[in-house]
């Protein structure tokens, strides 16, 4: 009401439900209350600025998402999405002040590469400006066949997990191989494992990994 009470009725006194607030000018904020009683705080919200960071001569894919979760305390916090523009840059705004992690929401099917992602502390009427580095994926080919015919594996599923020194998380490229078995995708250097699925082969579908090692050259796996 115009007081800034709610109430939501037929709830267990033993229960702890989590609740969605949003307002008008203040964001959005998830949060767990008690039964019976609770307040539920909202300050004037900040906002994050960035900008994707593209090596020359490497294309900024389009389509790109950006996502952010932030702790605004023990019980409460916050989550948003927004689009990366042509030239890279992008903007979440109306979010509670709180420490947040901002990372692409996929990484692309090219070989622009994002690496990890980027802390930063929003704080209330403030905006804070964080950057994301794309590099050159360096390119992983290879192909798909079954073990005991040697016959290719079509529609495959392909994942590449890998970490490197200068990236703050693991990172993730997927794929699928064709009609031949061959697949081929981007990741980033470093030692990565490669995850490959046959399901085909239903409830018993079959997973096999490898761990190979990317440098800047094109690797075949």
């Amino acid at each position: 009401d115009f007081e800034g009470a709610f109430s939501i009725a037929l709830l267990p006194q033993w229960w702890h439900p989590s609740i969605l607030v949003r307002a008008r000018g203040l964001g959005e904020l998830a949060t767990s209350v008690d039964v019976g009683g609770a307040e539920v705080r909202l300050q004037r919200p900040g906002r994050i600025a960035g900008q994707i960071s593209v090596p020359p001569g490497v294309p900024l894919p389009a389509g790109l998402q950006i996502e952010t979760s932030g702790s605004i305390s023990d019980i409460a916090y916050a989550e948003a999405r927004a689009s990366v523009d042509a030239q890279g840059r992008f903007e979440l705004p109306e979010l509670p002040p709180g420490s947040y992690a901002v990372t692409l929401a996929a990484q692309p099917q090219s070989e622009c590469r994002v690496r990890g992602l980027a802390n930063v502390q929003v704080r209330s009427g403030e905006t804070a400006t964080v950057t994301l580095e794309a590099v050159r994926g360096t390119l992983v080919r290879g192909r798909v066949v079954r073990a005991e015919d040697n016959e290719p594996v079509a529609g495959a599923c392909i994942d590449l997990v890998w970490s490197s020194e200068s990236s703050a998380m693991r990172d993730k490229a997927s794929c699928q191989s064709g009609a031949d078995g061959r697949f081929e995708t981007f990741c980033l250097p470093g030692e990565t494992i490669v995850f490959v699925t046959d399901p085909g082969r239903g409830a018993g579908a079959s997973q096999v990994s490898a761990t190979i090692a990317v440098g800047s050259d094109p690797v075949d796996a």
